[in-house]
């Protein structure tokens, strides 16, 4: 949310090709404006997802996109609190293979984003990310593997650390039954340690979700 409004984006296959679009909602739930497009372009675009930048001021929307070709890629587009699209729609991955899943994270102090996805240039899906700084005039940064184990990792969720130092990523990956594990991404250096297991209960975990907390933690916890 920015200004006391908030973004709702969504897949809408009414168009051809189907498009990534959003809304405006104020706090008391009512609509600010007109839906409108967020991807442009010729291929169909599919599953956003959406955080906001507080030192940007503005919202950033991740999705899967058929913008450059046939393979799913991961494009991001800024939009302002007040429902304008801010530049172009950008290519945050375009490798050979498909790229799923986006997630996406804001750091709480600068003009950087983490985003992670599932990516299928190894032939199986693993763990990528990229930290991309939209301060005037800085480049890019390369793509990364947040985790190099030779399992199809995937369901990936990230989140910002407050201190702005960088970001907590988890996913699921099929030790056992299926696997948690999380893996600190520290800003402007990339994977930090290694990956830890969260739960490895004999039985499946799937689809895992985190937050941060900005409160400090008890002594002894």
């Amino acid at each position: 949310a920015g200004s006391n409004s908030f973004l709702v984006v969504w897949g809408d296959a009414q168009p051809t090709p189907a498009r990534i679009r959003g809304q405006r909602v104020e706090g008391g739930g009512a609509l600010l404006g007109s839906a409108f497009d967020i991807s442009n372009g010729a291929g169909w675009a599919a599953f956003p997802e959406v955080t906001y930048s507080p030192a940007l001021g503005e919202f950033i929307v991740a999705w899967e996109d058929t913008h450059a070709g046939s393979h799913e890629d991961i494009f991001m587009q800024r939009v302002t609190t007040t429902g304008e699209i801010s530049g172009n729609n950008v290519s945050v991955s375009n490798e050979v293979g498909d790229q799923h899943m986006v997630a996406l994270a804001a750091n709480t102090v600068n003009h950087k984003v983490l985003f992670v996805w599932n990516d299928w240039r190894l032939g199986e899906p693993s763990l990528y990310g990229r930290e991309m700084d939209f301060s005037d005039g800085v480049p890019q940064t390369p793509e990364f593997r947040i985790s190099t184990a030779s399992i199809e990792e995937s369901a990936p969720a990230v989140v910002a650390l407050p201190d702005a130092s960088g970001y907590l990523v988890v996913w699921q990956a099929p030790t056992g039954a299926g696997d948690l594990f999380v893996r600190r991404v520290s800003s402007g250096a990339g994977p930090a340690g290694t990956p830890v297991p969260v739960s490895d209960d004999p039985r499946a975990q799937t689809r895992p979700a985190l937050a941060v907390s900005t409160a400090p933690v008890p002594h002894g916890a």
